[in-house]
């Protein structure tokens, strides 16, 4: 393949950090390698933008990244270099020449890849999932879906037709535009055509224009239907594990379809019939060696040894009501068990710190509350109201005497996000925030950030709450092996 004319804007591929796919490997029994002490392999890596954040919350880990874009590979080295991360490894190069002298990796992922290479590439893809993955290791591929991708081919079909007889990248991005709105210039009706085009429309002029040539514009783009993808990835011993996103889109299914799933025994099927009734255009797909997954007994055995966190907060309720506690994204559970009950309340008072599991199952007060107690916190796992954690991040509670931000983070200011400590996409709202987070080196105090921020204590420590919610403050002092 040819090296590309331009460089992908920053990405951090959050679903593709070590401890969340430890996670989703453990809790299908798979006894995952530890994020902190692992060898991780991303293919299609550009500037490394994943692997810097992964590589600086998991010292004890090692990072290595190929990818054509000779730009981009000396960008991320250059930055990987300056804040001395030494275990980030960035190659320029084929993903094709990926082989036997690599050795092996607990953890391979490729995002935004698979669907948007010839088709050698992509059986090539799966070969280096097959023979360079761990045995109990875990690899992720994501890619363009059916059925919703037939309708991103039609919109990227009308552009490539439109754009076909200009060479440079800034003639085609220009044309691409000015054909989107030409198409819906005129009053949009309520015609479902139209309306869907408005909607590109709308989200082509929020992004950049090395992500139009890459998706839109792109030469390759292949969706799979998911039966399709799974039975790819078997013909080279390979297995669907799960999802990288947490996210259950089943719950929000009217109650017809719902009993339609229910209904299907066979994992790959249920996940096919999901994608047909929710258009899903984009996956993210977990893999391990076929017949390495061994199934867990109960919610109990598949939460043993992790860490759960999450901002719960109770709702207020009636007299005689059921209590309900809504996470961060607007998830919400309700529950009138009392173990569960303390257990969020605690989880609530916590956050962003983690809880050990063993410790919330024991607010039940016997072994049939634990049982029931498990079903529900494993349960809010799988919806994403709860996050689990293999290893806690190194993020603290509260911000301390000299707050400090990681290095990155303050290195990448300015950008389109900065990274948290749990290897999120955080964008920050204000130039002010950017400046607090930018003196947050661990030297200064409230009131000396008050006085070079020339604003209030009452402000600066009001930011540093939010910073900690959003896991940008490290902890003080690293607890061993954290």
């Amino acid at each position: 393949m040819s090296s590309p004319s331009y460089i992908y804007p920053p990405f951090l591929a959050s679903t593709a950090f070590p401890d969340r796919m430890a996670v989703r490997a453990r809790l299908r029994g798979i006894p995952a390698p530890p994020p902190g002490r692992c060898r991780v392999l991303e293919l299609g890596c550009g500037a490394g933008w994943s692997l810097l954040a992964f590589g600086s919350v998991l010292p004890g880990s090692e990072f290595y990244g190929i990818d054509l874009s000779a730009a981009a590979i000396a960008h991320g080295q250059e930055l990987a270099d300056r804040l001395g991360l030494t275990n980030v490894h960035l190659r320029h190069g084929d993903a094709m020449e990926i082989g036997e002298a690599d050795g092996q990796f607990d953890y391979i992922f490729a995002h935004g890849l698979l669907s948007w290479v010839p088709e050698p590439v992509r059986h090539k893809l799966f070969e280096i999932c097959r023979d360079r993955l761990a045995p109990n290791g875990v690899a992720y591929l994501s890619y363009n879906a059916h059925p919703g991708g037939y309708l991103r081919q039609m919109v990227g079909g009308m552009l490539r037709f439109h754009t076909r007889s200009f060479t440079s990248d800034a003639d085609r991005i220009s044309q691409a535009h000015g054909l989107m709105r030409a198409l819906v210039e005129p009053p949009v009706p309520d015609a479902p055509y139209q309306q869907y085009l408005l909607m590109c429309a709308t989200r082509m002029d929020a992004r950049r224009p090395e992500q139009i040539l890459f998706d839109e514009l792109s030469e390759f783009n292949h969706p799979y239907y998911f039966h399709e993808f799974a039975a790819l990835a078997a013909a080279h011993g390979l297995e669907f594990l799960d999802e990288a996103d947490f996210t259950d889109f089943s719950n929000g299914l009217p109650p017809n379809s719902q009993k339609v799933l229910a209904g299907i025994g066979d994992r790959i099927a249920r996940e096919q019939y999901l994608d047909f009734f929710i258009g899903r255009a984009f996956r993210m797909t977990l893999l391990c060696h076929a017949g390495q997954q061994r199934g867990v007994s109960s919610p109990a055995a598949a939460l043993q040894g992790l860490w759960l966190c999450g901002p719960l907060e109770l709702e207020p309720v009636e007299a005689g009501g059921t209590p309900k506690w809504v996470g961060g994204l607007g998830a919400a559970i309700s529950t009138a068990l009392p173990a569960a009950q303390t257990a969020f309340a605690q989880l609530g008072a916590a956050w962003p710190g983690v809880i050990p599991t063993t410790e919330l199952l024991a607010h039940a007060s016997s072994p049939e509350e634990e049982g029931i107690l498990a079903a529900i916190l494993f349960r809010c796992v799988m919806s994403g109201l709860l996050r689990a954690h293999v290893e806690p991040p190194p993020a603290a509670r509260q911000a301390g005497l000299r707050p400090r931000a990681s290095a990155l983070a303050r290195a990448q200011i300015g950008g389109l996000y900065v990274p948290s400590l749990s290897c999120e996409a955080i964008t920050l709202s204000t130039g002010a925030h950017e400046k607090l987070l930018s003196l947050l080196d661990g030297s200064r105090t409230v009131p000396e950030l008050a006085v070079a921020l020339e604003t209030s204590e009452a402000e600066v420590e009001a930011t540093l709450r939010n910073f900690v919610s959003l896991e940008l403050i490290e902890e003080s002092e690293p607890a061993h092996g954290r």
